[in-house]
């Protein structure tokens, strides 16, 4: 695994100061050069990049977000006949639900869209995830000894058990700079590949719950 992850970071290495530029421009900075600080010097002013790429892009993701968010549900699910219609709003309803819980269409698809327009790459990752969160549950106690000369219930004990959350699909926006797919084919083909990667930053406390899932080892 490193050493595919080595062989798509190298490859994917060689776009980064493209992209810098590009991003430079996006964002409107410049680097002062020996006539700037000439200038300034003078008491003149620098030069300076107005911002036309900034209002283009942000045009550009104005325009993709009202096309994809112009109708009720994001994915549109039809049955084939009249026995499937039932199964279809539920699937729908369920999707949509999915893309309101990870705010796909307020913040991930204009974070998508800006990547297309700022590098010319928008990744979306998608992954399935089962959010738990504490919650006090009263159970009855289980150190209680019933006498069997009296009928009467335990009492009850509260205790904080994991609770689920949300269950379902985890959708994010990936920055091309932590993107590594398999460079030996073309982004077009690129479930074609041996495999895909993406650098992604976990808390401890995040780490031991995906071990105790058996989702990862060596915490």
């Amino acid at each position: 695994c490193k050493d595919l992850l080595t062989m798509s970071r190298d490859e994917m290495a060689k776009h980064y100061d493209d992209w810098d530029r590009r991003d430079e421009v996006y964002r409107g900075e410049r680097k002062p050069d020996e006539k700037d600080k000439k200038a300034q010097d003078r008491g003149e002013p620098i030069k300076m990049v107005i911002p036309m790429t900034f209002q283009q892009i942000q045009t550009f993701v104005s325009f993709m977000s009202q096309v994809y968010n112009q109708r009720p549900n994001f994915f549109e699910i039809a049955g084939v006949g009249v026995e499937d219609e039932a199964a279809a709003k539920v699937a729908m309803a369920a999707l949509e639900r999915d893309l309101n819980y990870n705010k796909f269409k307020s913040l991930v698809l204009d974070e998508f869209c800006t990547n297309i327009g700022r590098f010319g790459l928008g990744v979306i990752k998608h992954s399935w995830t089962h959010d738990t969160m504490p919650v006090v549950q009263e159970v009855p106690d289980p150190k209680f000894v019933p006498n069997p000369m009296v009928a009467m219930q335990p009492p009850m004990v509260k205790q904080v058990v994991q609770a689920t959350r949300f269950k379902g699909n985890k959708i994010e926006s990936i920055s091309p700079f932590k993107f590594f797919p398999d460079t030996r084919r073309p982004l077009t083909k690129i479930q074609d590949g041996e495999f895909c990667g993406s650098y992604d930053e976990y808390s401890k406390g995040e780490l031991n719950r995906f071990q105790a899932a058996g989702d990862c080892a060596g915490v």
